[in-house]
């Protein structure tokens, strides 16, 4: 029976359906005793996330006491502010983004996580200060990690993330998974990009089209093929991403491995707390 519970809040990087299920690593890693409560919706961003964060918290602690979230989104923010045809996709198809508001940018991006923030700590009627992972954004370039103008953009919006966790850093610690997968892509780089130099703009690299194209490709040989992710990751010529936005298996070991050690230390401390 479990004991505790961590609330994983997300977007299709914690769904885990698009890409590595590190929801699950985790689990296998953390045992029984320990629920973790996946809601991660495919394409959200950072908004539509904060919008439901109060009914997530509410969801997770019917299950058993709520000990901890950890937060993961962002990517699809990042998408949408690389271009204008990414925020018309949101509003004319996914309806993400309602017809008329602010373009999307990392002003937006840390109003938003700084809300999903503040809901959770209302919404918890366990702890004064209930323990929040915040996640940074993985790359979205693996073969050039300083030139890239979409990781240019990624660490713009990851900034944010890092002073959020800085103004409260007695309840909100940042899990790095950039910098993590920075480092590995140094001693386990992909192989050389098949495509001419310089690096093309956010707005060329990851268009639309090209992005859902090569996610149906990848899901295909997911779900149909029956391949692995980090197989999946190789054929497109990357290592720790399957299609340029999701997670391989690497990446997920990598981010679970890293959350572990925080969720152990979080949830012996809410046993503790109940104990008292």
């Amino acid at each position: 029976m479990a004991t505790s519970t961590i609330l994983c809040l997300g977007d299709s990087h914690t769904r885990g359906f698009y890409g590595s299920d590190w929801v699950s690593m985790l689990q296998r890693e953390l045992g029984q005793g320990t629920t973790l409560v996946r809601r991660g919706v495919d394409g959200q961003l950072a908004r539509n996330i904060a919008a439901r964060t109060a009914r997530g918290v509410a969801d997770a602690n019917a299950t058993a006491p709520l000990s901890s979230v950890i937060l993961f989104c962002g990517t699809n923010d990042t998408l949408a502010a690389s271009s204008t045809d990414w925020q018309t996709l949101h509003e004319r198809t996914t309806k993400f983004i309602e017809p008329g508001a602010p373009r999307c940018s990392p002003d937006t991006f840390e109003a938003s996580v700084r809300k999903a923030l503040i809901e959770i700590a209302a919404a918890n009627k366990n702890a004064a200060l209930l323990p929040v992972a915040l996640v940074t954004l993985p790359p979205l370039d693996e073969h050039d990690l300083a030139g890239a103008p979409i990781n240019a953009l990624v660490r713009e919006h990851n900034a944010r993330l890092v002073k959020l966790a800085a103004e409260d850093p007695g309840s909100v610690t940042l899990i790095d998974l950039y910098a993590l997968l920075e480092r590995a892509l140094q001693s386990d780089p992909p192989p050389p990009a098949r495509r001419a130099a310089p690096p093309l703009p956010a707005t060329e690299s990851h268009a639309p089209k090209q992005m859902v194209r090569k996610g149906m490709v990848a899901l295909a040989r997911r779900w149909l093929l029956r391949q692995k992710w980090d197989k999946i990751a190789d054929a497109d010529g990357g290592r720790y991403l399957t299609d340029r936005i999701h997670l391989s298996d690497r990446a997920g070991s990598v981010l679970a491995a890293a959350v572990k050690p925080w969720a152990v230390q979080v949830v012996e401390q809410a046993a503790r707390t109940a104990r008292e």
